[in-house]
Formats: structure tokens, sequence, C-alpha cells
């Protein structure tokens, strides 16, 4: 599924929080291990989360005991946040912007989960490596919802180019609609990987295979900007329509390719190297 403009953010996520907490796919286990591992995170750590959501993969973070500030613009996921991580003393979640955010204090660890590429300015890497505290990790992790080929989801493609013909640019197979997806995180990592002044020190993928059927699909589709910003009754119908076709087949796989890449100061790396 790929639709033409650029890309949009608003208050979208916030506006189907629900939606985004019940549906939307999590992070694998792997992954989060990994993270933990590399970055040295303990019940000493402290950490900031960019653009927390509904608390997805805070809630894995805080069974380490470490201390998490995360950050959330949106006021409804915020709340589901909150109510996520009740039991959770050692986070605490904050209505705030990372462009807006500041911090007497620094941090062991500075994670994005799916949010990074929503940040505006040219200044990020320099205010995450202020934030930073020496030796420390900047995480930056991506969801991409992959497309896999099967008689369902060649009928809802048909929906899609039947109902949205003014900006879904029909006739991606489904090799072409992974490309787009594949090329577009690769961009985003190839630019963190690229920047001088963060040096890589991990990066792997992990594909996870989600199924939904006529009532989840519906809702994780309305997790997409795009989608949320069409019509309300435009939108609405695009979705039973859908929903008719899953229902037909019982459920809906979608791939789901994450991705992380966990980078230093590249400072911080070049002193470690010389033993200084």
């Amino acid at each position: 599924m790929m639709f033409r403009g650029e890309k949009l953010f608003n208050a979208s996520f916030d506006t189907f929080a629900d939606n985004y907490q019940s549906a939307r796919p999590g992070y694998p286990d792997e992954m989060m291990a990994d993270i933990v591992r590399v970055c040295g995170i303990s019940d000493q750590s402290t950490l900031l989360e960019i653009g927390a959501g509904s608390g997805i993969a805070t809630i894995e973070l805080a069974a380490s005991g470490s201390k998490i500030v995360a950050l959330e613009p949106g006021e409804n996921l915020a709340k589901i946040a909150e109510a996520q991580l009740k039991d959770f003393p050692n986070v605490e979640v904050l209505v705030d912007t990372f462009e807006n955010f500041t911090s007497e204090h620094k941090f062991g660890s500075i994670l994005s989960f799916t949010s990074f590429h929503w940040l505006s300015g040219s200044d990020t890497i320099r205010r995450v490596g202020e934030m930073l505290d020496v030796n420390g990790t900047l995480v930056v992790a991506w969801n991409s919802f992959m497309q896999q080929q099967s008689v369902v989801t060649d009928e809802i493609e048909k929906v899609y180019r039947e109902d949205l013909q003014d900006i879904y640019p029909g006739n991606n197979d489904t090799d072409a609609v992974n490309k787009i997806a594949l090329d577009k995180v690769d961009g985003r990592i190839n630019a963190i990987m690229t920047n001088p002044e963060l040096e890589t020190v991990f990066l792997n993928r992990y594909l996870v295979r989600y199924t939904y059927d006529e009532v989840t699909y519906p809702k994780f589709l309305a997790t997409y900007p795009k989608i949320i910003n069409i019509e309300d009754g435009r939108r609405e119908a695009l979705l039973r329509r859908i929903a008719e076709v899953v229902k037909a087949h019982g459920q809906v796989t979608v791939p789901v390719l994450s991705t992380v890449i966990i980078c230093r100061r590249r400072n911080d790396f070049l002193q470690q190297i010389t033993g200084n």
C-alpha cells in the first residue's frame, strides 16, 4: 500500500490513539533484547524516548528498571501510555516534543521508535549529542509495513485502486511496494550512518508476520496518516469494503520489517579507541 503525495503529520496518530494502541504491531523481542545488550541498559540507566506513542516500546524498556523520560506530543496517546505504564514508577510520560524539551540531566541512551523521521530542524543530531552522557547511545528503530503476495492482498489492492484513484498510484505489484518501503528505510539509515557526528555500532533487521481479521485490520489501517486524512465518510466506506474482503478470506497477513541502528557520538568512539 503506497500513496501519492508528501508525508503527513499533524494530530493524525493522536486522533485514532485507541487504534494505534490496539492494532499497531510492537517490536520483536530479539530486537529489544539487542538494544538492552548493546546499550548496556540496566536499572542504573537513564533513558529518553522520543515519540513514545501509546508506550508500545516504552513498556518493554521499563521492565529493565531504568529511569525513563518518555516524550509524546499527542495528549490522547500520552494518556494511554500513562495507563499502560501505571505500574512502572521509573517512567515519566511528558506531553512534549523533542524540539521543545530541555533537561539539565544527561541520558545514557536516547531512543526513537518509528518517530525519528518526524523530527524537524537541522540541529536534531547536535541536540541529541548534547543530551547524551559520555559514551551514550542513540537508538533509532522503524517498523516498515511490507506486503505479502496473496489473493486477499490482491483484492485489497483492487479496492484501493477503485476507491482512491486520486491518491493511489495503482499497478504496484507486491515486489514494487516492498521495494519502495525498503528504499525508504534504507534512505533513513543512510542519513544516520553518513552523519559526521555519529559512529554506527550496531545495525540489524528482524522480520515478523502479523495476522489481522476483519475487525483488527481496518483499525490497523486507520493508524496510517494518509488514511486518517481522507474525508470521514470516504474513509469509513473504504474500510468497510476492505473489512468485507478480509472477512471473506478469514485473515490477512502483514510482514513487518523492524530495523534498528545504534550509534555513539563519533568523538566518544575515537577517544575509546585511543584510550583517552
